[in-house]
Order: structure tokens, then sequence, then C-alpha cells
């Protein structure tokens, strides 16, 4: 009808705006993109095509201009409940949570009964830290539109962060019941398998995520995760080789892909390329200060753990790396993924840092060096928390504590 409709009138823009929307939902958004423009041109003041607009270009990945006509949108129609709804979710996907949060609670206030604002406000929550508030809002949600297969995903990600694997692993599996052919779900998926310790159904999990979206540098790097738990190395580094290729902008990817040869090996050869990851990615960063840190990406920092062999070269080639790590631009940004997620009003943000207090000497140069690192984050507005691995006295903590003037 929308085709004959154009037939008819060829320079109709609510036409025009309609098989935009119906390209969209077809998944051609290049299509989707020109009907729309198209009407825009001939109808520049209608909201509802903005609208349209911005939700194609978040599509495709055009945040900016996503934002744009849906700012637009809203300068022609402000008490729209499904433009705020949309600006939140730009926002979200943008790290701009305080902007998300209002016009999340703006739609509500307009609409308090849309199941999709209270969606995206359990995702604001969670991101946030406050998790209760986060199960709330998806349990509404849920109980204005119980078939909504991301808000069942969503309700899997609350679960699996509040400790109950089992229901997140049901909400996961609800999810992909109602959309079989998504692979966020079956990432998430792979993630509560290998929490549970079923490492096999992990992996096919996780491998059923890469083959729908093949360019997930997160799903390589869960893919990663569960070939080290299942002791192979090879696979592990070879995962996030690719995710890193993927997007070698990205400094949380450089630092997984050299964490892969943490392991301490027996070969010789394989202590050689242990050596040559370290130095190219150390290269790496110093030459490009501007890597950002993606927030959805994992990455284990926990321990600045030095692949030590024996030789002082080693201990050197290791300062080197983590020296330009925390020297990068983005740095504080690595906080975020540790903001502790407690019910007291106490939100600081803190980076774990491994300490192997009698392992050497403490004027061994390894000690030194975790003593650089962690005096450099201590100079900035990081909150630094140490710890210590069992069998360390509370005499030696405190020794501890007094030498880098932070608690263990």
């Amino acid at each position: 009808y929308t085709l004959k409709s154009l037939e008819l009138k060829p320079d109709n823009p609510d036409a025009l705006m309609n098989l935009g929307g119906i390209q969209r939902d077809l998944g051609n958004l290049d299509q989707a993109l020109a009907s729309t423009l198209k009407s825009i041109e001939i109808n520049p003041n209608n909201p509802t095509a903005h609208l349209n607009l911005g939700s194609i270009y978040k599509d495709l990945g055009n945040l900016d201009q996503a934002l744009a006509s849906t700012l637009k949108s809203l300068d022609l129609k402000p008490d729209n409940h499904t433009a705020h709804v949309n600006l939140g979710a730009i926002y979200i996907q943008l790290g701009n949570l305080d902007q998300a949060l209002a016009c999340t609670l703006k739609s509500l206030e307009l609409k308090p009964d849309n199941p999709d604002a209270l969606m995206n406000l359990g995702v604001i929550q969670r991101n946030l830290g406050n998790l209760d508030q986060a199960l709330a809002s998806t349990l509404k949600s849920l109980e204005l539109k119980p078939d909504n297969p991301d808000a069942h995903l969503n309700l899997g990600v609350i679960c699996k962060d509040l400790g109950n694997l089992e229901q997140a692993l049901a909400s996961t599996l609800k999810s992909l019941e109602l959309k079989p052919d998504n692979p966020d779900a079956y990432m998430n998926l792979g993630t509560i398998y290998m929490q549970l310790g079923k490492l096999d159904q992990a992996l096919a999990s996780t491998l059923k995520s890469i083959e729908l979206k093949q360019d997930n540098p997160i799903g390589l790097i869960n893919l990663g995760n569960i070939y080290c738990k299942k002791g192979d190395h090879k696979n592990n580094k070879a995962a996030l080789d690719k995710a890193r290729a993927i997007e070698p902008s990205c400094l949380n990817l450089q630092i997984n892909a050299t964490q892969a040869f943490k392991e301490i090996h027996n070969d010789e050869s394989e202590i050689d390329e242990e050596r040559r990851s370290f130095a190219e990615a150390t290269r790496y960063v110093q030459e490009h200060p501007e890597l950002k840190w993606r927030n959805d990406i994992p990455v284990n920092l926990g321990i600045f753990w030095l692949p030590y062999h024996g030789r002082n070269d080693d201990i050197e080639l290791t300062q080197k790396f983590w020296k330009a790590v925390a020297n990068n631009s983005d740095i504080k940004k690595i906080t975020s993924k540790f903001r502790l997620r407690s019910k007291s009003d106490d939100e600081y943000l803190s980076i774990k840092i491994g300490i192997l207090s009698n392992f050497w000497g403490e004027q061994h140069p390894v000690n030194l060096h975790y003593a650089e690192i962690i005096k450099h984050l201590i100079s900035t507005d990081i909150k630094v928390e140490l710890i210590v691995g069992e069998g360390v006295s509370q005499s030696e903590q405190r020794e501890i504590e007094s030498r880098y003037g932070t608690t263990v």
C-alpha cells in the first residue's frame, strides 16, 4: 500500500516516512535512511520523521546524528514521551547516565506505565550500581510487557550481578526463546555458564554468539576467558588478538591481549613470544596516548603481575608496559569498572592492585615497580585499595598501609 501510494504521489512525505519505518523494521537501514531524509526534505517540521531518523541513525551506530535528530524532534514536540525514551537510550550508549536518567524519568512522568522507559530505567540504575532499583524497574516493565526479550535479557544481567545465577540463567534462556538469534543473549548465557563452572556450555554459547556477530570484541574476550579457564592458553591468546584487531584503538583490548601471555611457560619459545607481546603492546600504547577505554569491555586489572622468568630485562620490559598504560590519557576511566556497588554512601572508585609482599625482597625491582605504579595512581584522584594474598599477617598489612599511604 505504501509503494502504491508513492506511485500515485511520489512526493508524499507521510508515505515516504512510513516507507522508512517499514524498511527499518525489515533491516534495510540504508533504504530507511534515504526514504526518511526525503520525507524531511519535503516536510522539515514533522517531529515524527525526525524521531524516526534518530532511531535509524542509532541503529547505524551514528550516535551524534541520532542525538541531533531526536533533539530536533523534541524541539518540534516537547511532550512526546517516546522521544524522551529514545533520547535516554541514546545517552545510555553515549555513557551520559545523568542525562539518560533525566530523560527517562521525564518520559515516565508523561506516561508512567511505559514498559520501554521502565526497562531503560533498569539499565540506567544497574549502571549506576543501584541493583535493587534496577530489578524493581525491570520487573515492572515485564509485568506490563511480558514478552519483551530485551527486558528478560536485562533481568538476567541484573540477577547475575546480584549473584542469583539460576534466575539469571532462566531469564536469559527466556529471552532466547522469544528472540532465538540474539548474539548478546548467547554472549550473556556463556558468561553465566562460565560462572556456574559449566565451561563446555559456556564455550558453545559464546561460539554461537560470535557466529551471529563475528565482529563483537566483547564476545571474543569472553571466549578467551573461557579458553583460559579450560587451560587452553593458545586459543585464549588467539581470541584476544582477534578482538584487538577489530578495535585496535581500545586500551583495555591492548591490555587483555597482552595479558594472555601472563602464564609462566616452561617452553623457551613461548617465553620469547611473551616478551615480544609485551614489547609490541608497550610500543603501541606509547605511540597512541589517545587510546580509549571502553566501559563495556571487561579486563582483568586486578593484579599487576609481571612475567618474571629470572631475567632483569623481563622486569624492565613489563615496567615499561604498565607505565605506558598508567600514563594513558584515558586512564581514569578504568576506574569505572571498579565502582563499589554497596548500599553505603561511599561510592568511590578503586583499582585493586595485587601486592607480592614477601615473594621477593622489598628492594627487589618487582616490588619497586609496584610502588611506582601505586604512587602514580595515588597522585591522581583515583582511590587505590591494596589487596594481599593469604598468609599475610596483620603487621605486614599495617606496614604496607604505612608504606603506600592507603588501606589494605
